[in-house]
């Protein structure tokens, strides 16, 4: 039987090769210097091959990325970037990288150990409370790492979470096609994240940071510990709305057997103002990331065993999972003339584990890593011509669990009305911004359009205190809520 081993490891295994400053090699192909074995995996942003180097007979993964457009070249040019200054046992490491005609090559250290959440459900594996301490010690210690190269990952998420063997608990965070570089004393914004582990700051198209991550993470946490998604709606536009609030419990039965400290853990980070969220740093420090040696209980209090298994957690997590395989990636953009959310379909998708990249999000916010905006970038580039490819949304079902897919108290309806103004709010903030790219045209009109959207969030103050009654659980269906509800008017379609 696989036993997670509970302790820390000891020492670290190193990648199959010595760091290495990698620069692209331009105008050079890679077919020269590796072998394509087979197709690992396949998504939005390219395709992720197993490979061996002719020189050397080491086995590597290599991510090839059509770049017909510019912007496409400069988005695995900064990916390079950003991976060459990150040299740490806990991050997957960068090994060469190539273009050639309209066609770039990342290479990268192989992982083959899969996803860290397909590893803890499968059925000889044992889940426990202290397992998932040790592996989420371990992601903080690698995006520490990362923030203090400052650099924001801005794609966390459990299928960007690899174990690096198949028996040993070891992790990898992959994936740094969305990490951008950040300086604290330059507004930086972006639209783009899973709407499930995106922070309130992203949907609001509030200033990000540090603690942008850090929210990811303890959404992360909460599904490791129980299996269900805190803030899943109906549909993503519902979900992102729930993450507005920022409103979750514990109330569900997974939570019975999670001590007290784990909840505090993910109370930290999930709280709306990202200022008040710890670093990683401080995670590392508090009482349920701390070594077990190093906790001294002046008055022991009574918890459930960190050894008990998570069967629910479990039973839980192969449905979390189950739900993430079936839905494929559907990165969604903004229409600047019908001015509604588009859903992309991607009908050659086909998910497998990348062994060592996961080159695209699964339902993002965007279709483009270029939709970011800071004070040196005040115009957005220009979106894709979605035209060929568009559909509306059809709501489908997203839940963790079939038990959380129902309302199951009365809902207040005051209640119901804070969760359609919500959805109103962001379906008027989501049309704002598929204006930006023709009204953003100098420093001026941005400053002014953030005045405008501040004061109106400063306006509807009075009304988010009605958001204290609201409880995940007690959501209630979008359609019911926007087609009944006086506060959404017929004309935005964005919901239907």
């Amino acid at each position: 039987m696989i036993h997670v081993d509970e302790t820390d490891p000891v020492g670290e295994i190193e990648p199959p090769f010595s760091y290495r400053d990698v620069t692209i090699k331009r105008n050079t192909d890679v077919n020269e210097f590796f072998e394509m074995l087979s197709e690992i995996g396949r998504g939005k942003f390219g395709t992720v091959y197993l490979c061996r180097e002719k020189s050397t007979g080491l086995e590597l993964a290599a991510k090839l990325v059509s770049v017909n457009r510019r912007d496409e070249r400069r988005n695995v040019e900064r990916e390079v970037e950003v991976m060459r200054r990150l040299r740490h046992p806990r991050l997957i490491q960068l090994y060469d990288a190539y273009e050639w005609g309209k066609y770039m090559c990342v290479v990268l250290e192989l992982i083959t150990g899969g996803e860290l959440f397909e590893r803890v459900i499968d059925e000889d594996f044992v889940l426990t409370e202290r397992a998932c301490t040790v592996f989420m010690r371990q992601i903080c210690e690698g995006i520490e790492f990362v923030h203090r190269q400052n650099i924001l990952h801005l794609d966390m998420k459990p299928e960007n979470i690899l174990c690096l063997t198949k028996s040993g608990n070891r992790i990898k965070i992959i994936d740094f096609g969305l990490a951008r570089f950040y300086d604290p004393e330059k507004k930086l914004q972006v639209l783009f994240g899973t709407p499930e582990f995106v922070a309130p700051e992203v949907v609001n198209f509030d200033q990000i940071g540090y603690g942008t991550d850090m929210w990811s993470i303890g959404v992360i946490c909460y599904v490791l510990l129980s299996g269900l998604s805190p803030f899943m709606g109906e549909t993503d536009i519902e979900t992102m709305a729930n993450v507005t609030v920022a409103k979750y419990d514990f109330d569900d039965e997974a939570f019975n057997e999670i001590s007290d400290d784990a909840k505090d853990f993910i109370q930290k980070l999930l709280v709306k103002d990202k200022e008040s969220r710890p670093s990683a740093t401080e995670c590392l420090h508090h009482r349920w990331l701390v070594k077990r040696t190093q906790v001294k209980r002046d008055k022991p209090r009574p918890q459930p065993s960190p050894k008990q298994e998570l069967d629910v957690a479990k039973d839980n997590l192969r449905l979390f999972v189950e739900r993430w395989s079936e839905h494929p990636n559907s990165p969604y953009v903004f229409d600047n003339q019908a001015h509604e959310i588009i859903y992309l379909l991607n009908g050659n998708y086909e998910r497998s584990s990348m062994g060592g990249c996961s080159p695209s999000p699964r339902s993002s916010l965007s279709s483009s890593p270029d939709i970011i905006f800071d004070e040196d970038d005040l115009e957005p580039p220009p979106l894709r011509d979605p035209t060929p490819l568009t559909q509306r949304y059809n709501p489908v079902e997203r839940r963790a669990s079939d038990s959380s897919c129902f309302l199951h108290k009365k809902q207040d309806v005051l209640v119901r009305k804070n969760l359609a103004e919500e959805i109103k709010k962001l379906s008027d903030h989501l049309f704002m911004l598929s204006t930006m790219s023709t009204d953003l045209v100098n420093n001026n009109s941005f400053k002014e359009f953030d005045k405008n959207f501040t004061e109106t969030k400063n306006a509807s103050k009075d009304e988010k205190k009605l958001q204290n009654g609201f409880k995940t659980e007690s959501r209630t269906s979008i359609t019911n809520t926007v087609t009944n509800g006086d506060a959404t008017k017929a004309e935005r379609k964005v919901f239907t």
